[in-house]
């Protein structure tokens, strides 16, 4: 927050989140530094729409609905990824072993199981959200092996599963995982400021929105159900109160979303009935000893 919004703040109340909102086919003729803004919080995200076409999702929804059961990993209930993640946080050196010896393959998969390459799309949009300076995919350098460019996320409704609900940042994310998956990038990539681009394949008619609440990770780092508490457990604030707290964003199946997601807690919110919500996305990041941005999942 910046002195300006500090003393609109102080006026006002909460300076609301800031948006903003643009069509892909705009985005293609005139890339710009979005990526920057969101990382030196000039701004908290940005809505992307009409990037996948109705025949590129339904491409992509019959890929994923044809592979086996058995290729996807469960990393907590009510949630599959696919291809299997490496996000656990435990000191599992195994299974990074087996993540980095099957990433190779799971990117060439990505890359032609739809006849839609996912891949070269995502790259391309961070590209133009980046000032059309390319995005690099990261590598673990100690063995010349690379991360994931992207997963397929699927979260069950309400009743079937806990699925990926709950309020989290990805501030915490990386630090769980810092000296277990995060160990090979965070030698060169700040992964303490990564952000997060996914687009939604497809979701159900009501609720599984994305919600941003307008609180900093940094302010307010501890979670007590729908409660944030400051660094002391002092100055409590609810996630849905009023005064600007959050802003809930309906992405529709084929749009595109980048926000903060080392600072903003953030979830998707919970839904009924019989259809899960599929998105695919990866975070990014710039390097630590240079300004190339990076991308990885």
């Amino acid at each position: 927050m910046d002195l300006i919004d500090k003393i609109k703040s102080y006026l006002y109340g909460r300076v609301p989140l800031r948006v903003v909102e643009v069509d892909f086919n705009t985005l293609q003729q005139n890339p710009a530094s979005y990526i920057d803004s969101v990382v030196k919080r000039s701004s908290d995200a940005v809505v992307i729409r009409n990037f996948l076409t109705a025949g590129e999702l339904n491409k992509i929804k019959e890929s994923i609905a044809a592979l086996p059961s058995d290729l996807f990993d469960v990393p907590h209930p009510g949630a599959k990824t696919f291809p299997p993640a490496c996000s656990t946080g435990y000191p599992d050196v195994n299974a990074r072993h087996i993540f980095f010896k099957n990433s190779e393959r799971y990117n060439a998969q990505l890359n032609t199981m739809s006849g839609i390459d996912i891949v070269a799309k995502v790259a391309g949009l961070l590209q133009l959200l980046n000032n059309g300076k390319p995005a690099e995919l990261a590598y673990n350098r100690e063995q010349n092996v690379p991360y994931l460019h992207g997963t397929f996320r699927l979260i069950e409704p309400v009743g079937k599963g806990m699925g990926l609900t709950s309020p989290h940042t990805g501030f915490d994310y990386a630090l769980r995982n810092i000296e277990h998956s995060y160990a090979p990038l965070a030698a060169y990539v700040d992964v303490f400021k990564q952000v997060s681009l996914f687009t939604v394949i497809d979701k159900p008619c009501d609720g599984g929105d994305f919600t941003v609440f307008n609180f900093s990770r940094v302010q307010y780092p501890i979670l007590q159900d729908d409660t944030l508490l400051k660094p002391n457990r002092k100055g409590a604030v609810n996630l849905y109160g009023v005064d600007n707290n959050h802003v809930t964003f309906t992405v529709n199946p084929g749009d595109a979303f980048l926000f903060a997601d080392f600072d903003l807690w953030h979830r998707v919110e919970p839904f009924t009935g019989n259809k899960m919500r599929l998105s695919y996305g990866c975070w990014a990041a710039y390097g630590i000893a240079d300004d190339k941005l990076y991308y990885w999942s």
